[in-house]
């Protein structure tokens, strides 16, 4: 094999963009639009020619934008002298509207196209007083206004599953299955799970973690009587804490673990399609592209 050859091949099995962002963006799901924040804080929206482009409110100061799925909406972070609160604005970046009160630390991400869920911690964020401090997860309907509160553990991991339920790894209760009834169950109990070690398929039926222990990729089904036996798809030489990913067109899933060491296994039966040392590299630093 040539050297241009092994390139190409290289190349060709790389599903995986390693990116450095600077500035937080997210392009719309409707794909005409673009929302990002920019270093001073403030938030806009732009269209992909660059020829509209409008800050959400010039006095806002932003930290993260995020699409609602129907595109129609923006979720931001925001900071002000009195804390951070999570807003919605219109598709345009207008209309910017404040729906949770201010907290020490806030994080908030949609559902569904009308229902968010937030996370908030109030009393403290630094590690001496995060034990002390009051911490509370909620659902938010912004139809209505109406609340329910999930969980009062600190979150985390949150990720969304379809049929309006939800995953979170708590920092005392492990993981847990939520619905919008508020009911929630333990699932997994016994297993060592790092907050970025487990992902939920985009369709929401198929759920694959990373045991640190053991050093073992898991795979369980979901459906609504909750999790399937988990079934052990492979075994990493070392266990190392590790972060894992699907691709969006579920055919692949992503291992990166502490090392800098890249796993891609076919998701139909887990063989392994392609293995690249990256060096050190913060497990976080990595995305798959839209195309997979």
């Amino acid at each position: 094999m040539t050297r241009m050859t092994s390139v190409l091949h290289f190349w060709r099995l790389m599903v995986i963009v390693i990116v450095v962002t600077l500035l937080p963006s997210c392009s719309s799901p409707r794909r005409e639009l673009i929302a990002y924040t920019t270093v001073g804080g403030c938030g806009w929206v732009t269209s992909l020619d660059g020829v509209q482009s409008r800050p959400t409110r010039a006095d806002l100061c932003v930290y993260r934008a995020k699409w609602s799925p129907d595109g129609k909406y923006v979720l931001l972070t925001v900071a002000t002298e009195f804390g951070m609160s999570i807003w919605v604005a219109d598709a345009s970046g207008g209309n910017p509207r404040q729906v949770s009160p201010e907290f020490d630390a806030v994080t908030g991400l949609w559902l569904n196209n009308h229902l968010v869920l937030i996370d908030a911690i109030t009393g403290g964020t630094e590690p001496s007083t995060i034990n002390s401090a009051k911490i509370v997860n909620y659902s938010l309907d912004l139809r209505d206004g109406t609340v329910r509160v999930y969980s009062r553990d600190l979150q985390l991991t949150v990720v969304p599953i379809t049929n309006n339920r939800w995953v979170t790894l708590g920092n005392q209760t492990g993981l847990r299955l939520h619905d919008l009834s508020g009911d929630s169950t333990p699932i997994l109990q016994g297993y060592a799970i790092g907050r970025e070690a487990f992902d939920i398929s985009p369709s929401g039926h198929t759920m694959v973690f990373f045991d640190h222990r053991r050093g073992d990729l898991y795979q369980v089904v979901l459906s609504s009587d909750g999790v399937s036996e988990p079934i052990p798809v492979y075994t990493l030489d070392e266990a190392v804490t590790a972060r894992v990913a699907w691709s969006p067109n579920e055919e692949y899933v992503a291992l990166l673990d502490i090392q800098g060491n890249l796993f891609v296994f076919d998701a139909d039966d887990f063989s392994l399609v392609g293995e690249f040392n990256l060096g050190r590299l913060d497990s976080n630093g990595f995305i798959w592209s839209p195309h997979s």
